[in-house]
């Protein structure tokens, strides 16, 4: 009886310490993804700027206006305090607006993150532009994808919705929400219903 039990102790000491193994090397594995994206030291800051971005065929994507940029040795992209984004669309005109208190501009520009308080207007010069609002959206430029895994708000001047996120073509304006709307409502304050509520 003892034997069997000292095999079975060790068999169970060996799974634990194997297991161990593994699972150190999973949580070396993410502290290392973690480090390489955090940015190392500045190396370049601006401030009151505004740059033109490009794509590949030199036609302009978009604007960025920030209060202030910081660039980072270890190629981390840059980041922007307070960007003001104006997008535009093929024809060169104004595919949407955005702004945030945050901003972040991947290394190989092909990904812009914009962060706090996050606000977008979707074709502002239509007749019922669409609005957006929230706490973090991504615009990848070379699909025209503006998106957000996060609770937002959108809309129009005539009402609202909640979801828990959404993804935007701004080159066909087509709108997928996601299939969890938390909530629709309409905007308050319009004069139709303050000429109902008055009689």
């Amino acid at each position: 009886m003892q034997p069997v039990r000292t095999f079975v102790i060790i068999v169970v000491l060996a799974l634990l310490a194997v297991g161990s193994f593994f699972l150190i090397r999973e949580l070396e594995k993410q502290t290392t993804e973690v480090v390489k994206t955090l940015p190392t030291r500045k190396i370049a800051t601006a401030y009151q700027v505004s740059v033109i971005y490009y794509d590949d065929q030199r036609r302009r994507r978009y604007q960025l206006v920030s209060d202030e940029v910081s660039e980072y040795s270890n190629s981390a992209g840059k980041r922007f305090t307070k960007p003001e984004v104006t997008a535009f669309d093929e024809q060169n005109e104004i595919s949407w607006l955005g702004k945030a208190e945050k901003g972040h501009l991947a290394s190989g520009k092909q990904k812009l993150t914009l962060s706090e308080r996050v606000n977008a207007i979707d074709s502002p010069n239509a007749k019922r532009p669409i609005y957006i609002e929230g706490s973090l959206m991504y615009y990848y430029p070379q699909k025209y994808e503006l998106s957000s895994d996060r609770l937002v708000t959108i809309g129009d001047k005539v009402s609202r919705q909640q979801s828990d996120g959404f993804l935007l073509n701004t080159k066909t304006k087509q709108l997928a929400v996601s299939d969890r709307v938390r909530a629709r409502f309409a905007v308050s304050g319009s004069a139709d219903t303050k000429d109902k509520k008055d009689k």
